[in-house]
């Protein structure tokens, strides 16, 4: 009997700012709290398994605001043994906004994470077109 290969297309639905920044995952986190007046917290680390059967972690930050109904979540891009991104390594962070989130608000906060003094460079990516999307699918 043949083999069936099942080829799902994943969807991701979010805006997704990738940024560059040489300083630790909690001072960049202090820093978009303080520019983007969020309230983000440090949660248990990323975990996705990697080559060999082992596990690589990424350090993760949260803030609901639930009156907006947004999810803002800062993820770091290096793990101890692998990138969470393979395609963009030059890139640090991602912060990722879940909810609705009108263009304006996209202009502004890509515009306040590139005003942070700790920022070299904060651009969006457009997470669908990305290979390894499928390491942006949290719990």
């Amino acid at each position: 009997m043949g083999r069936i290969v099942l080829d799902i297309e994943i969807e991701l639905d979010f805006y997704m700012c990738a940024i560059s920044c040489h300083h630790m995952d909690y001072r960049l986190c202090w820093n978009l709290n303080k520019y983007l007046g969020l309230i983000m917290k440090k949660q248990e680390d990323y975990s996705i398994k990697i080559k060999g059967g082992e596990h690589d972690f990424y350090s993760k930050y949260t803030f609901t605001n639930e009156i907006k109904r947004i999810d803002f979540t800062l993820i770091s891009n290096k793990g101890k043994k692998s990138f969470l991104i393979k395609e963009h390594p030059y890139f640090d962070y991602f912060l990722i906004v879940e909810g609705y989130t009108p263009e304006e608000t996209k202009t502004q906060i890509i515009t306040q994470v590139q005003n942070i003094p700790e920022v070299l460079m904060g651009m969006e990516l457009d997470p669908n077109s990305l290979p390894s999307k499928v390491n942006l699918l949290f719990d």
